[in-house]
Parts: C-alpha cells; sequence; structure tokens
C-alpha cells in the first residue's frame, strides 16, 4: 500500500489532466477521482450491509502459499493506489476490503485499519519533521491524548457491541458519506 500510495502520489496522479472531455461531458480530475471513490463506497457499502451477516474465519485455510501472497499485495496495491489518488487515510477502503475479501471480522478488520492508517501517518509525520515542516505541538498532543483516550474507550464498548451490528452500522455510515461525498462532487 506505501508503494502504490507513493506511485498513485507521484506519478499517476500528474498524468491526469486538470480537466478533459468525456462524452462532450467537461469532467475534472476532482470530480473522476472522487466520483470513482464515491462508487467504490457505495458497493462496499452495499456488501457490508447485505453481506453474510456471521463472522468468517480468514480464508487463509483456503488458499495457502504464494496465491495467497498475491492476493494480499494486490489488496495492499489497489487501496494504496486509491487512497494515493484520494488523498485520504484509506479507512473507508482497508476496512471493507479486510472484511470482504479477507474475510475477518469487524473489529479485527478496524483494528488492523488504524493500525495501518497509524504506520502511514508516522511516515507522513517523519517525512515533515525532514522536510523542515513547522509542526504545532501543542494541537498534535492534544490530538494524540484524544486518540489515546478513544483507543480506550472503543476496547471497552468493543466488548459490548455485537460484531454483526457494528458491521452493518459501518455499512450505513459507509453509505452516508459515498452519497455525500457523490452529492457534493456531481452538484458543483
Amino acid at each position: 500500500a506505501l508503494v502504490s500510495v507513493f506511485l498513485a502520489r507521484a506519478v499517476i496522479l500528474p498524468l491526469i489532466p486538470e480537466t478533459f472531455e468525456i462524452f462532450n461531458f467537461s469532467v475534472s480530475r476532482r470530480l473522476l477521482i472522487l466520483g470513482l471513490f464515491g462508487f467504490l463506497m457505495l458497493f462496499a457499502a452495499r456488501s457490508m450491509i447485505t453481506g453474510k451477516s456471521k463472522e468468517v474465519e480468514s480464508n487463509t485455510k483456503e488458499l495457502n502459499g504464494f496465491k495467497r501472497w498475491i492476493i494480499v499485495i494486490a489488496e495492499g496495491l489497489i487501496v494504496g493506489l486509491l487512497t494515493g489518488l484520494v488523498g485520504a487515510g484509506g479507512g473507508f477502503l482497508i476496512v471493507p476490503v479486510l472484511v470482504l475479501v479477507e474475510r475477518l471480522s469487524i473489529k479485527t478488520a478496524i483494528g488492523t485499519s488504524l493500525v495501518i492508517i497509524s504506520i502511514k501517518s508516522l511516515i507522513g509525520f517523519t517525512g515533515d519533521i525532514q522536510a523542515g515542516v513547522e509542526l504545532d505541538f501543542t494541537f498534535l498532543t492534544m490530538f494524540t491524548s484524544l486518540s489515546i483516550a478513544g483507543i480506550f474507550l472503543g476496547t471497552y464498548l468493543s466488548n459490548k457491541v455485537p460484531s454483526d451490528g457494528l458491521k452493518k452500522a459501518f455499512g450505513y455510515f459507509v453509505l452516508i458519506m459515498a452519497v455525500f461525498i457523490l452529492v457534493k462532487e456531481f452538484t458543483s
């Protein structure tokens, strides 16, 4: 994912023109990317809301060895590419992929997504420090403190919320965000 995020930002994104014509319609780069993102979110939301309600163990029993690694690498490249193009952390894409493709429980997928996003954020943070970007350490300290409090609250609540309900709730949340993005982009 990290490799494809870099390639998306450094190579692919600059190749997409700011505006171009499709079937006599002028389309902006932003509309193309966020439209694609919104439709992918709709698909993911639909799959999470209507999918099987029982948790399924990871499908590593079905695929072993080289085939398994190819699928995992492809997933990482695709999610990294999409998050690199959109410029978002990727939680809206990582969680559905982990739940629907990897067959992880929603709770495990959310935790895994947060670890992945944390690593990507840490890499970005160290890059900013190396580049000499001025950082607001007061804001960072407050944000980090609230995030740590959220970790403890989320851990406590995860034992109280059933996975099936959480999966559907996340699906509806992704659906609402997808509709919001699509309406905003196609009406402005």
